[in-house]
């Protein structure tokens, strides 16, 4: 699903400063963090495009960035993922034509709310996860701490940063039938409050989630 594009918040690229998101999101940026795509200080006006995607959103799974939540951790693992909420931010110049991107050495701080659905699965400790925007899968890079109803950790870039729980995939797999056995098709299944399947023309439908997940998840018991 296309999103619009959000209006931009803008900081000072010498002081820094905080983009507060819709829904309680926050991004702090450290004083003289930026540079242009050559390398190049940029001290001007960072507009910064950002939007909060949370897994309590009735469309939770029609627009995450990538589709399918595919990940692969730091051992080189392909994983399947259970988000606990994202944040994406594109960063540009005051013209708002140009990228920019932080500095070497310099991380800015990400602030994810937890939905109320998923508080009693709120571990300590979190993976941190960056969409891949060439190939599409995530790519698990440093952790998130909780801190009240919030997970909060930093990065050193910039593309959709994902709080996910991971495990190697498996699938489930099911009917959907009437009161008289017959099938129905295009019916849509919601697996863990947010995972999508639309049945066949048999009423068949398949899904895949994290081994091991199923039994902590909402709207999954099994």
């Amino acid at each position: 699903m296309l999103q619009e594009k959000l209006a931009p918040v803008n900081i000072s690229g010498t002081v820094g400063g905080v983009v507060n998101i819709t829904g309680g999101a926050k991004i702090t940026f450290p004083a003289n963090a930026f540079v242009d795509l050559n390398g190049n200080s940029y001290t001007g006006a960072v507009k910064v495009f950002a939007r909060h995607i949370s897994p309590g959103s009735a469309n939770f799974e029609a627009i995450v960035p990538g589709g399918d939540l595919f990940g692969v951790n730091t051992l080189g693992q392909n994983q399947s993922l259970y988000s606990m909420g994202m944040i994406e931010a594109q960063l540009f110049d005051n013209t708002g034509l140009n990228e920019v991107k932080l500095a070497s050495g310099k991380t800015a701080e990400l602030k994810f709310p937890i939905d109320a659905s998923q508080t009693s699965l709120a571990q300590n400790t979190i993976p941190l996860w960056h969409l891949n925007t060439t190939n599409g899968k995530w790519i698990e890079d440093g952790e998130a701490i909780k801190t009240g109803n919030f997970y909060i950790g930093n990065v050193s870039h910039f593309s959709t940063w994902n709080c996910d729980y991971s495990g190697p995939r498996t699938d489930i797999q099911g009917k959907v039938v009437d009161c008289n056995n017959n099938p129905m098709p295009g019916i849509v299944v919601t697996i863990n409050g947010f995972m999508n399947a639309t049945t066949d023309n048999s009423g068949a439908f398949t899904v895949w989630v994290p081994v091991g997940y199923c039994n902590k998840m909402p709207g999954f018991d099994g």
